[in-house]
């Protein structure tokens, strides 16, 4: 038992330890077009709780949408669009593609209670905070929609209830890992932060943590949306929606947001 669920039950009788419900929030997030190359950066995913996510219902309905002929054997939205020959999508058409991504994003309806993004531009960074003097602490747009992500959630958290827990889960990347721990303990000092129940982050792999497919899958539909010049898919609308109520959060970092990260005594 966590030291936080400790302290939420300490006194409490042992035979009410089953009427007592203590939910932490989980938040699997995933990164999209943080190479650098890429007009547009995304940190996007899904919210929900224990229950919503530790349950069978997710892990069953998201393996059998997999298995369901075209089977693959995971999701990676990169793969998906570019259909290579000599990868798991070998054979599929842009139909049947379609058709997997759209069973996919309806386990995301049912089982996800909220959808998140966050996005800047990366010639935004490059010219404002690239150029500061706390490049060394954010040399990837990927830590400051890090910070922007974690306080949306958190606030998030608030809304649905204050007592809760929250527990980041991001895609395994060992670039990003580290310096994005030593960026949320800084964050965790913000005072509207630490009145509230303390997080955790956690970075994990996305074939054996599955809702992190689903992030991957919600991160790619937001980045092309705002890349490509040409109709908005489907996809991306429906795989903002989950069941919750609002069912999506999201935000666009403009030059003014970064001029404000950016204090002036650290600006070039």
């Amino acid at each position: 038992m966590s030291s936080a669920v400790r302290e939420a039950v300490c006194g409490l009788r042992k035979e009410l330890y089953s009427t007592f419900c203590l939910t932490v929030l989980k938040a699997f997030i995933d990164d999209s077009g943080s190479g650098g190359d890429s007009p547009w950066v995304v940190l996007a995913g899904y919210v929900g709780t224990v229950d919503d996510w530790d349950g069978p219902a997710f892990g069953k309905e998201w393996t059998d949408a997999l298995n369901n002929v075209p089977r693959i054997n995971y999701f990676k939205a990169s793969e998906a669009e570019s259909l290579r020959s000599d990868g798991q999508w070998a054979g599929i058409s842009k139909i049947q593609r379609d058709a997997k991504i759209d069973s996919l994003i309806k386990v995301i309806q049912r089982r996800a209670r909220h959808a998140i993004y966050v996005r800047l531009k990366q010639r935004h960074y490059d010219r404002i905070v690239k150029n500061s003097l706390i490049k060394k602490q954010f040399e990837n747009p990927y830590y400051i929609l890090f910070t922007y992500l974690v306080m949306a959630i958190m606030a998030l958290q608030n809304t649905i209830g204050g007592d809760l827990m929250t527990e980041f889960i991001f895609d395994s990347h060992e670039r990003f890992e580290k310096p994005s721990k030593l960026v949320y303990e800084v964050l965790m000092e913000h005072p509207d932060l630490a009145r509230l129940a303390s997080p955790n982050i956690l970075y994990r792999d996305d074939q054996k943590f599955l809702p992190l497919q689903a992030a991957d899958l919600l991160a790619w539909q937001v980045r092309r949306r705002f890349c490509v010049a040409e109709a908005a898919r489907p996809q991306m609308e429906a795989a903002l929606r989950g069941y919750g109520n609002p069912p999506n959060h999201s935000l666009t970092l403009t030059e003014a947001d970064l001029y404000d990260f950016v204090p002036k005594q650290f600006r070039r």
